[in-house]
């Protein structure tokens, strides 16, 4: 079952990493290369809040599923979801500095999601 929750994490990873980050928020969220009269820090939010999204979607959905009241699975999910918008917003921006390259950044990345379901196991 937490094979599911897993694959639900990383797909969502990957969707809201590339299908459906724009060159906007994939150029404009560098704060030290950021676009003409767009602070950094809006598509650095936008492409954050996605991953919140995503998050938020699949935590809840797993704890559904495990019969869990709604408002406790929303209340969990919802909190998943801005550890995940505080921990990509980091990540990012490191990467943005060039402290990191792109491997480490994935990784990094993934490994919050494990978090996620070790924190997940412990609460089931």
């Amino acid at each position: 079952m937490i094979s599911v929750l897993l694959t639900m994490l990383v797909v969502g990873h990957f969707f809201a990493d590339f299908a459906l980050q724009t060159e906007y928020m994939a150029l404009g969220k560098n704060k030290w290369t950021s676009l003409p009269n767009t602070p950094w820090y809006w598509p650095m939010i936008a492409h954050c809040s996605i991953h919140l999204f995503f998050v938020f979607l699949a935590v809840s959905i797993f704890l559904l599923t495990l019969s869990f009241p709604v408002t406790l699975c929303c209340c969990v999910g919802l909190l998943f979801g801005l550890t995940e918008f505080v921990f990509h917003f980091i990540i990012d921006s490191i990467k943005c500095k060039k402290m990191i390259n792109y491997d480490m950044d994935q990784l990094l990345h993934i490994s919050c999601k494990l978090f996620y379901i070790i924190i997940v196991l412990l609460i089931i």
